[in-house]
């Protein structure tokens, strides 16, 4: 395994408090699901990183969300970051994708997943 910068990922206390509502009311089975999702749906809509303001609230350890290394390995690839910074970045598209799962939530009452979904097909010929 590559040393890493941090051992404990997170998101804002905001996105924290979000992402325990999605999953208390049963949207995820456990917070690490959110958090992964959110990091595949902002990667998937092309989403930029952006620094997360504000305090931050660790909750996860590397190992718990990056188990096989996956998704560092995808996140390196595909938006071109090097090792020190990869895990700053990985809590920048959770921070992303779980803030807009939330405003799914909070405008629909659930999160349509396959609607969400759909925003990556690609335009018939």
């Amino acid at each position: 395994m590559n040393e890493k910068s941090n051992t404990m990922i997170g998101l804002s206390e905001n996105g924290h408090s979000k992402l325990k509502i999605l999953k208390e009311d049963g949207i995820f089975h456990e917070m690490v699901d959110g958090y992964r999702a959110g990091v595949a749906f902002a990667i998937a809509s092309n989403e930029s990183p952006v620094p997360i303001s504000g305090k931050k609230q660790t909750t996860f350890s590397v190992g718990t969300v990056d188990r096989k290394l996956a998704g560092s390995t995808l996140v390196q690839t595909l938006l071109d970051v090097d090792d020190s910074e990869v895990y700053a970045i990985i809590e920048q598209l959770a921070e992303i994708g779980v803030q807009k799962f939330y405003h799914e939530y909070e405008e629909t009452g659930n999160i349509d997943f396959i609607q969400m979904l759909k925003i990556f097909e690609s335009p018939s010929q």
